[in-house]
């Protein structure tokens, strides 16, 4: 938790233990979900846990008690399943499926908006990450990525060749650019105003374990093996 008098763990066979760091004690168990993965998060304030499942719909838990406290509902229920994260300020929730970015309000579960691009969309859903400002959303499909405007109800950012397996992603802190970090080692820089890709670089190493930007979003580090490097972000 953000106060770490809490840890939150998911067993094997899907349940997920609530436990006080103090003492080791365990204070709930949330209840097993049936078939699939489930994903698990915190809100920014250590109030309500997050959990999201290939099979089922979003739901809201007290991060203390266990008890929950609302499900993300819709009468479209097919298109909300999938992973789920918080926007950083907690205030919306974004899940992320084959076809669909639902929006939900981060405090009640009620459903804000769906955008959808049937056309765009690969399958099988891994990741979901929300810009700073809670305005862009990427999700990461199948070695795939889009990158979403609510705004604009559209696709920033796409690109879904199978040989450039995405497989992480992430913005910048004031949300105009992008990095993605793909299995052949490759490192792309993308502009999210224009939609189009800055660079695209070979690492220094098959092991890139993260990458982000400085806060004026002009230099770009990524850790790579044992080294830190840093690139030139515009």
């Amino acid at each position: 938790s953000p106060a770490e008098d809490r840890v939150y763990t998911k067993s094997p066979d899907q349940k997920v233990g609530i436990w006080q760091t103090a003492t080791g004690k365990q204070l709930a168990e949330l209840p097993v979900f049936a078939d699939g993965r489930t994903f698990v998060q915190i809100s920014p304030n250590g109030k309500i846990l997050l959990t999201a499942n290939e099979f089922e719909l979003p739901m809201l838990w007290d991060a203390f008690t266990g008890k929950l406290l609302d499900s993300c509902n819709s009468e479209k229920k097919v298109m909300q399943r999938g992973i789920a994260a918080f926007s950083p300020d907690g205030s919306k929730i974004i899940s992320a499926t084959d076809y669909y970015v639902s929006i939900w309000d981060g405090n009640t579960g009620k459903l804000q908006g769906i955008l959808n691009d049937r056309q765009q969309l690969a399958t099988n859903t891994q990741r979901a990450v929300i810009s700073k400002d809670g305005s862009k959303f990427i999700s990461l499909n199948g070695g795939g990525i889009n990158i979403w405007s609510e705004a604009e109800g559209r696709i920033l950012y796409s690109q879904l060749d199978p040989e450039q397996y995405i497989r992480d992603a992430d913005f910048s802190p004031l949300g105009n650019k992008a990095v993605t970090l793909s299995a052949d080692s490759m490192i792309s820089v993308l502009d999210l105003t224009s939609g189009g890709l800055i660079y695209r670089v070979p690492s220094h190493s098959e092991s890139v374990s993260s990458a982000f930007f400085s806060p004026d979003e002009k230099l770009f580090a990524s850790v790579e093996g044992s080294r830190a490097l840093v690139r030139d972000a515009v």
